[in-house]
């Protein structure tokens, strides 16, 4: 009787290494199923990734390129009223303009005071600026004087 135990106990003993060795096999064929399949997705992505990074390389110049325009719109603005200006000081050297934000300084030299007045007033009646301030004038040879013009939103849009 012992034997036949034995002999039983070793059929159970083969099938459960059967069925171990066929759960191996299935569990090795899937991750290899799994592994090929995210090797192939992983493709697919990197792909993607750098057909992405390209269109966001272009995008960025562009921006770059639309940012670089509106800045020169701005200078060419600028520009504009500086010319503007130059047109109103008749007699009038300029000897220094400093534009930042919204703000024109200007100093500049003039041998008739009645010259600086009228640009005053020519520059108050343009649209073109809000504010028309003579900070500093003095006499020596010349009429030595300081402006601060402020610029109204649609003169320069910055």
């Amino acid at each position: 009787m012992s034997v036949i135990f034995k002999e039983k106990h070793y059929d159970q003993l083969s099938i459960l290494l059967k069925n171990i060795a066929v759960i191996i096999i299935v569990l090795v064929i899937l991750l290899t199923g799994f592994n090929f399949f995210f090797k192939n997705k992983n493709k697919v992505l990197s792909s993607s990734l750098e057909s992405l990074n390209r269109e966001e390389l272009k995008y960025q110049v562009l921006i770059d390129n639309s940012k670089n325009r509106h800045s020169q719109i701005a200078a060419d603005k600028y520009f504009d009223l500086l010319i503007k200006l130059a047109q109103y000081a008749e007699n009038i050297a300029l000897s220094s303009i400093y534009a930042k934000d919204k703000k024109i300084n200007l100093n500049a030299v003039s041998m008739n005071q009645k010259n600086i007045f009228e640009l005053i007033k020519n520059l108050k009646t343009d649209q073109k600026f809000s504010d028309v301030k003579l900070l500093n004038i003095s006499h020596r040879d010349n009429y030595y004087f300081q402006l601060e013009l402020t610029i109204l939103n649609r003169g320069v849009e910055k």
